[in-house]
């Protein structure tokens, strides 16, 4: 009995093992693939001590939890078309699963607009909409508020920076939220974080900025420095 109990113990610890040689590999790959796919558009790996630095002291609303706030990570840092910007990854999740989805923060273009945030609708958010206990301000358009949670310090002004282009982007993408706050604007999707998407997530970025009026659209695609 004995001598079963131990090999069955060798047997689990053996497979751990093996098990987490596994995701080393598997996650020293991915980092080594998105580097590579990163490095493509001009950007570079910074540590979280520099990311904290560039996102400062503000608490983003997609970065905050009342029950546990997500966990960021694979940071890279540069410049697309002459906006500087940091493209790194969201955690959130329980004990068991966890989703993983790309962010990227445009800095230091944004400081004509007021502060607001348009993120997914949270069940609780969804409840009170249909009993009808949240007034929704009436300078947003309904399909809007029907499909995102809009919070914003000055209604109007941001009402007034909402392009029928930028509504529609908002209605036809799944998944996507944003904050604008002090000159800087969080963009994050429901991308998965594989390398092929970095690139994407920052073009999407790139045309969220078009359409809030900083971004020139012009500028070629080769039209790429490095640096904050």
């Amino acid at each position: 009995m004995s001598q079963n109990h131990h090999t069955y113990n060798l047997v689990v610890v053996t497979i751990a093992g093996v098990l987490g040689v596994l995701a080393l590999i598997t996650e020293y790959f991915r980092k080594r693939k998105a580097n590579l796919f990163v490095a493509k558009i001009a950007f570079r790996r910074i540590s979280g001590r520099e990311f904290k630095r560039i996102l400062g002291k503000h608490k983003y609303a997609c970065l905050t939890s009342s029950i546990a706030s997500p966990a960021t990570g694979d940071y890279f840092q540069g410049t697309y078309k002459g906006v500087n910007a940091c493209i790194f990854t969201i955690a959130t999740g329980g004990k068991f699963t966890t989703t993983r989805r790309l962010a990227v923060l445009l800095k230091d273009e944004f400081s004509h607009l007021p502060h607001f945030i348009v993120k997914s609708k949270s069940f609780s958010v969804e409840v009170g909409d249909m009993l009808g206990l949240r007034k929704h301000d009436p300078s947003y358009p309904t399909p809007l508020i029907d499909k995102y949670d809009v919070i914003s310090d000055d209604n109007t002004a941001t009402a007034s920076i909402l392009t029928s282009e930028f509504i529609n982007y908002c209605l036809t993408e799944e998944g996507i939220g944003f904050e604008a706050f002090g000159g800087d604007l969080l963009f994050y999707t429901i991308l998965d974080v594989v390398p092929e998407n970095y690139e994407v997530a920052i073009k999407q970025a790139y045309r969220l900025a078009i359409m809030l009026g900083i971004a020139p659209e012009g500028n070629s695609e080769d039209d790429q420095e490095s640096g904050i």
